[in-house]
């Protein structure tokens, strides 16, 4: 195979992963309660609580399950304690895009961002916060 068609394929290749990267962040929604993969076979469920700059912001919630949940009662959706013995969530995370579209989002239903959680979010903003 000539050089110019190696070329051509890996060029193609990367323009289709940068699209499909582009597709992706393009349909996050702020507010959206989302499953994520939790790298352990297992699945979180997570809020999109911010969303610009390449960042995300998101609220972890504690309840974890076997197999991707389609549907998810939000008001049983608790962040708990350290120490609680099913675990514990986070109430604000800074994520790269990246990192947050590696866990595999998938929308499971859209509400509304309260103050409340917004409160670990502004904190960060003002202390000109860190990105994991």
């Amino acid at each position: 195979m000539s050089k110019f068609i190696i070329v051509a394929l890996i060029l193609v290749g990367i323009a289709v992963v940068l699209v499909a990267c582009r597709k992706s962040s393009a349909s996050l929604q702020v507010g959206g309660i989302y499953s994520t993969a939790d790298g352990k076979g297992g699945y979180g469920v997570v809020k999109l609580l911010a969303h610009g700059d390449g960042i995300c912001h998101v609220r972890i919630y504690k309840q974890k399950f076997p197999s991707r949940p389609t549907t998810v009662d939000v008001g049983s959706l608790s962040l708990g304690k350290p120490g609680d013995p099913d675990g514990f969530g986070m109430g604000h995370i800074p994520m790269r895009e990246a990192g947050f579209l590696e866990s595999q989002p998938v929308l499971i239903t859209k509400t509304t961002v309260t103050p409340d959680e917004l409160e670990g979010y502004k904190i960060w903003k003002e202390s000109g916060g860190g990105v994991f």
